[in-house]
């Protein structure tokens, strides 16, 4: 499931991923994310993926949709605390969206911030 943290405000939003992220997360996660981006415009995102376990098939699919719908609705977008396997995603992925994609380790989350923020 993935978690609006309370630090989030205006166009930055901060998302925690537990456990298996499933299609049915996307029912909440996507209307939420675009009333953000219809409000502030491009989002800044932060991401702690510490308590991550996996994603079904179906929910890489709506992910992968949501994200070129919306591919010029995010600024940066920082993940914090991924796997390795991860990073290769994102690399793979990165060109596709015209927002800044990194990936920190899982105790680099105050230069996460920090990027996110310039």
């Amino acid at each position: 499931m993935f978690q609006v943290l309370e630090e989030s405000s205006g166009n930055f939003i901060t998302l925690k991923a537990i456990g298996k992220i499933t299609a049915k997360d996307y029912d909440t996660l996507v209307p939420y994310l675009e009333m953000a981006i219809d409000r502030t415009g491009p989002l800044c995102i932060f991401c702690d993926m510490s308590e991550f376990s996996g994603m079904e098939i179906a929910a890489m699919w709506r992910d992968l949709k949501f994200g070129i719908c919306h591919s010029r609705d995010f600024h940066r977008v920082a993940i914090v605390g991924g796997r390795k396997w991860m990073e290769w995603c994102v690399k793979l992925i990165a060109p596709l969206f015209k927002a800044e994609i990194i990936c920190f380790g899982p105790g680099q989350a105050d230069e996460d911030r920090t990027w996110l923020s310039n």
